[in-house]
């Protein structure tokens, strides 16, 4: 696996020493985009017509960063938690986040990041966002604000919004009852990464750009207008993926993903972006061309 180091800024404050207070977010402009625009022009065809609504920055927006409590609740961009976030719960009037969800047969599910939680959390401190003065006139700051809420639908944010954001999860089982859980497979070269196939073997949108910002080095080093751009296509990006039965297939009392390719876990990223891309292009020519 490439090594992806971090050196942990000499100037980051101490815990306890952060106020509350609000952050304007200065708009940066953006680069021009690195990425093909038939990949975005795929994903929306694919994903019910949906097309690219450009996030508007004419207007400045205030984030309102609260003071963690027992550095498990609260997001401030000169904190990093101690221990894992916890799970963000159902906001009156907002889409459920839906990470806590059942099932008749498997009972509790279990809400699986594409992109790794310790890779979230190693982003995190990146000298531009960690213990950074004004981290939001940063791009990599910025990264972070959007991937933690694309549709820009919430006044505040929490370190669960960033570690549990809804798009980068999906409903499946256990870890202990997945034979393609990657932190359980024997030799998985990524074992912090995993990804959401559907039944056809298609690599979801949401889980090609976990697997594009991994080979980019972390969200802080990702295209900030690519990023974006992607997270704009997503139809549902403020929802987890539920769980589909079709997707998942019994073996030996264990479930797996029906389209996961039997050799994903060996794959290089690069071959499994390679994949990604060709089963997005195969699945836009079956469901676009040969009706």
């Amino acid at each position: 696996m490439q090594s992806r180091q971090a050196k942990k800024p000499s100037n980051a404050p101490e815990p306890g020493m952060f106020q509350e207070r609000s952050l304007a977010v200065q708009p940066k402009k953006a680069k021009k985009s690195q990425q093909p625009d038939l990949k975005t022009s795929l994903m929306q065809a694919e994903q019910y017509g949906h097309h690219l609504n450009q996030m508007n920055f004419a207007a400045q927006s205030t984030l309102n960063v609260v003071q963690p409590v027992q550095c498990a609740g609260g997001f401030g961009f000169n904190q990093i938690w101690n221990k894992r976030p916890p799970k963000p719960k159902p906001v009156p009037g907002q889409p459920n986040p839906g990470l806590q969800q059942t099932d008749p047969t498997l009972g509790t599910l279990t809400a699986h990041h594409k992109y790794g939680l310790q890779d979230i959390k190693h982003d995190l401190q990146h000298p531009n966002v960690l213990g950074h003065p004004n981290p939001t006139t940063t791009p990599q700051g910025q990264n972070f604000l959007h991937w933690a809420d694309p549709t820009s639908s919430k006044p505040t944010l929490t370190h669960s919004d960033v570690a549990w954001t809804a798009h980068n999860i999906f409903m499946g089982p256990k870890p202990e009852h997945r034979l393609d859980d990657p932190g359980k497979v024997p030799g998985a070269l990524h074992p912090d990464l995993d990804t959401h196939f559907t039944e056809s073997g298609t690599v979801t949108p949401a889980s090609e750009l976990a697997l594009d910002i991994h080979q980019a080095g972390g969200i802080p080093l990702f295209n900030h207008q690519d990023l974006i751009n992607r997270l704009n296509a997503l139809p549902n990006a403020h929802q987890a993926s539920s769980f589909n039965p079709a997707e998942w297939t019994q073996v030996g009392g264990k479930w797996q993903q029906t389209g996961m390719p039997s050799n994903w876990h060996q794959m290089s990223i690069q071959d499994r972006i390679k994949y990604a891309e060709e089963s997005q292009t195969y699945s836009f020519l079956r469901n676009h061309l040969f009706k």
